[in-house]
């Protein structure tokens, strides 16, 4: 029902006690005190919020602790009427009995001991109480439609225009008890009013006995009806900002009001001034050691600076390194198959050209640059007499070459490249429409740098000589890729290669 606890002052303790405080030096004390009182100002903007913060949360605790007690003292109401109900149904099958009935009191007397809050059983034709249980003098013949209290005979005639059972009440009981009144109202068949029943429970056997009671330990707690009545417990309650839980009853609402004893502000006090106290506490720490940090501050940036210069030193290292690994591995694949010498280099240039006018990002374009370098690096394992041979080659001969991107994968795929590498290199002879190879991909599930390095071999491959057949002019080979834009290349790609060469580009020469 409390707030969460924020950190107390020994948790507070303990978690700075390990904390290194440097002490801060002469000159730099003007510093700690204009950081001490900038942090403090904005903790004490801060404070406002944090204490309406403090009170929501207590508010929203009591009222999910009371809210099971309302719905509880719903239902003991609710099954109260279930005595009123069967008593109608009594009185419905016995219109005509008489007054001061026996039939009625051997009922009404079976009622009782079951319910020890009814203090009284009435039926009253026409609004008169001819039966009433256990038997009254002071009762019998009662006209409730004229009766000498004014809230009786509003709540009478409340319930009779209602035309359904409501409670009422309290009310001062013949008997000197305080009561709550249950009534149901009986019409003829043609609507007219017949009369009503009324079961009277004492009120603090109805109120406080479905448990409401055990809050007023820790809270004060009052009940009402929701047009103003007070019913029960702290009259006052709902004139000092209590949180609010509605209660349905038969015809009617009733409010339960709730609060701290110690009052709102009373319950989150210690939780305020603990997080003010240790807010504090934690301020002055992170003064001095930002202080502290001022006072350091050239040593570090000299330092940051000289391990930045090293690690910039390192990277170079690696990325040479790694550089010279591909660009090896690329050149023993060239000279593997002489007449294709430089067609890697080329590639390479089409393809980041392309890229970079597809605004591809520059991580990106460095692994389809990789990829270009080595996608033919699979051809190491197709015999140089089928790479050199002059003239066309065999359907065999042809299906060899065909393997060299699944060589080219096996090789790759067993290096950590952070891109995909081996798959681009897979795929760049698969075509938008399914007609590639080795795995007839269509579309979307070709890499969008596959089917960029697929463009750009075939510009290259088409440019230059090949022991199988002579070069075609580069104009035959852009005609070649817009001939069969959006059917073997995709659409987008042949436009930026277009366009590419439109704006002037040209290869370096090998």
């Amino acid at each position: 029902m409390t707030a969460a606890k924020p950190i107390t002052d020994d948790k507070f303790t303990r978690l700075v006690a390990g904390i290194p405080i440097p002490t801060p030096s002469p000159r730099s004390f003007g510093i700690f005190i204009t950081i001490f009182a900038v942090m403090a100002g904005l903790l004490l903007a801060y404070l406002p919020g944090y204490r309406q913060a403090l009170i929501k949360k207590e508010r929203a605790a009591v009222e999910s602790h009371v809210a099971p007690y309302g719905q509880a003292l719903s239902a003991t109401v609710f099954e109260k009427a279930g005595i009123v109900y069967g008593v109608t149904a009594f009185a419905k099958s016995n219109r005509d009995i008489p007054a001061n009935s026996e039939m009625f009191n051997r009922f009404a007397s079976g009622l009782i001991p079951r319910d020890k809050s009814i203090v009284t059983i009435g039926i009253s034709p026409g609004g008169v109480i001819l039966n009433i249980y256990p038997p009254s003098s002071k009762s019998l013949g009662l006209d409730l439609l004229h009766d000498r209290r004014p809230d009786v005979r509003r709540d009478v005639a409340k319930t009779i225009q209602a035309r359904k059972a409501m409670i009422a009440g309290p009310v001062l009981h013949a008997s000197g008890k305080t009561v709550m009144v249950i009534r149901d109202p009986i019409f003829n068949e043609n609507g007219s009013f017949w009369g009503i029943t009324n079961v009277a429970f004492d009120k603090e056997l109805l109120i406080q006995g479905s448990g409401i009671d055990e809050l007023d330990k820790t809270l004060d707690i009052g009940v009402k009806e929701q047009a103003g009545d007070n019913l029960d417990m702290d009259k006052t309650i709902f004139a000092r900002d209590p949180v609010i839980v509605t209660v349905a009853v038969p015809g009617e609402t009733w409010l339960i009001g709730a609060r701290p004893k110690q009052g709102w502000e009373g319950a989150i006090k210690a939780d305020y001034w603990s997080f003010a106290a240790g807010g504090l506490g934690l301020i002055f720490v992170l003064a001095t050691l930002m202080t502290g940090a001022i006072d350091r501050q050239n040593i570090l940036v000299r330092a940051v600076a000289r391990r930045t210069a090293e690690l910039a030193e390192k990277n170079d290292i690696i990325s040479n390194t790694f550089n010279g690994t591909v660009n090896a591995l690329a050149s023993f694949a060239e000279h593997k198959d002489p007449y294709t010498v430089g067609h890697e280099r080329h590639v390479v240039q089409i393809a980041m050209a392309v890229a970079e006018k597809m605004d591809m990002p520059k991580e990106r374009r460095e692994g389809l640059r990789i990829a270009a370098a080595l996608h033919d690096v699979g051809k190491m394992y197709v015999p140089m007499e089928i790479l050199s041979k002059p003239g066309k080659l065999s359907d065999l001969e042809l299906s060899m070459i065909k393997v060299h991107p699944t060589y080219s994968h096996e090789v790759l795929k067993e290096i950590d490249f952070p891109w995909p590498v081996a798959e681009i290199v897979l795929q760049h002879h698969e075509r938008m429409d399914g007609s590639g190879y080795p795995q007839g991909l269509k579309g979307e599930d070709i890499l969008l740098e596959a089917r960029i390095l697929a463009v750009a071999d075939v510009i290259e491959a088409m440019a230059s000589h090949r022991p199988y057949r002579s070069a075609s002019t580069l104009n035959k080979a852009l005609a070649e890729i817009k001939k069969n834009r959006g059917l073997l290349y995709d659409a987008a790609v042949v436009d930026a290669t277009l366009a590419v060469f439109k704006q002037g580009f040209k290869l370096t020469e090998r």
